[in-house]
């Protein structure tokens, strides 16, 4: 009986939640939405932020390399 109602209440409740959500984001700061936008690109695409993500891709190599000349043959 639970199990039923439940299958039924919570994607309802889930739906609101992201309506009501939506709705507090999109109407409420609607003026503030495309400075959100630039924030998060530049905050993507910065030149500190490649030069991480390339250290990290350069790390990641390394720790392959060392892994597969460890791990024995067989």
């Amino acid at each position: 009986m639970i199990a039923k109602a439940s299958v039924v209440i919570v994607p309802i409740m889930a739906g609101a939640y992201v309506l009501v959500a939506l709705i507090i984001i999109v109407v409420m700061n609607v003026t503030e939405l495309l400075s959100v936008f630039v924030l998060i690109f530049e905050s993507a695409f910065g030149l500190r932020e490649v030069a991480g993500e390339a250290l990290g891709a350069v790390m990641l190599q390394v720790i392959k390399r060392v892994y597969f000349q460890m791990k024995p043959d067989g």
